[in-house]
C-alpha cells in the first residue's frame, strides 16, 4: 500500500501554502526535530506524510510533517450515514458514496483564513466547489459531495435550501472517528457503503479525490481483487 500511495502522491506535489508564516513558532520534521526547510521541500522529502499543526500556550503555532498522507478505515457505514442525515436534515440512500471535504478550526491555509465564515466568504468558496460537486455527482454513480467544518468554525447562512452542502460537524463526530489529525489545508474522505473509508490529508482538488473511486486505484489501495 505504501508503494502505491507514493506513486499517487507524485500527482499531487501542489502544497502551495500561502498563509503559513502567521504566528509560526516551530516547524518540525516527522521525528520532532526543528527544521527550516520549506513546506515544499518537506513534501518532496516525505511524500507519504502531510503537515499537521497545533496551537499551544507556550509554543504558539507548531507545524509538524508527521501526519499520514493517507489513512484507511473499516467503519459501520450505517452510523456514518445516519450522522450525515442528522447533519443535513435529509434522508439518504444506503447506497450513497460520500465524498467529504473537511476543514479544521484555526487552519491558516490561505490569507482568507477565518473561523467565522460570512455569506460573502461562503459564496466565494462555493464558487470553487460548485463546479467540482456537479462534476463528481454526474460522473460517479450514487455519490454525494459535501463540505464539513469542524465545530468552532461559524457558518453564516442567509437561508437553508435543499441544495446546501456546507455543514458543521455536529458533536465532532467525523473529527473523532476519521479526521484524526489537524491538517494544514484540510482533509478529504471517501466513505463507501461497504464501510471502507479512504482519508487523504492535505491540499487537494475534489475531482482528484473522487478519481480514487476508479476500480484500479481503489482496489490497489485496499489490496483487493
Amino acid at each position: 500500500m505504501k508503494k502505491t500511495f507514493t506513486l499517487l502522491n507524485i500527482l499531487l506535489i501542489t502544497l502551495t501554502i500561502q498563509g503559513q508564516k502567521r504566528d509560526v513558532k516551530y516547524k518540525l520534521d516527522p521525528f520532532g526535530k526543528k527544521t527550516n526547510k520549506s513546506f515544499m521541500s518537506l513534501a518532496s522529502q516525505y511524500p507519504d506524510n502531510a503537515m499537521a499543526f497545533r496551537i499551544t500556550a507556550d509554543s504558539g503555532r507548531v507545524y509538524q510533517f508527521n501526519a499520514p498522507k493517507y489513512a484507511a478505515y473499516k467503519v459501520n457505514y450505517v452510523n456514518f450515514r445516519e450522522k450525515l442525515e442528522d447533519i443535513t436534515g435529509r434522508k439518504l440512500s444506503d447506497s450513497t458514496i460520500f465524498i467529504i471535504n473537511y476543514k479544521y478550526k484555526d487552519d491558516v491555509c490561505s490569507d482568507s483564513y477565518s473561523n467565522v465564515l460570512t455569506d460573502e466568504m461562503i459564496a466565494s468558496k462555493k464558487n470553487y466547489f460548485d463546479i467540482h460537486k456537479t462534476f463528481i455527482e454526474k460522473t460517479y454513480k450514487n455519490t454525494m459531495f459535501i463540505c464539513l467544518f469542524e465545530t468552532g468554525i461559524t457558518l453564516s447562512k442567509k437561508g437553508h435550501t435543499e441544495e446546501e452542502y456546507f455543514f458543521t460537524d455536529l458533536n465532532h463526530f467525523f473529527r473523532k472517528n476519521i479526521f484524526l489529525n489537524t491538517i494544514v489545508c484540510g482533509s478529504d474522505a471517501i466513505i463507501r457503503p461497504e464501510g471502507l473509508v479512504l482519508v487523504h490529508n492535505g491540499e487537494s482538488r475534489p475531482d482528484w479525490i473522487a478519481n480514487h473511486l476508479n476500480s484500479d486505484i481503489w482496489n490497489s489501495l485496499f489490496q483487493t481483487n
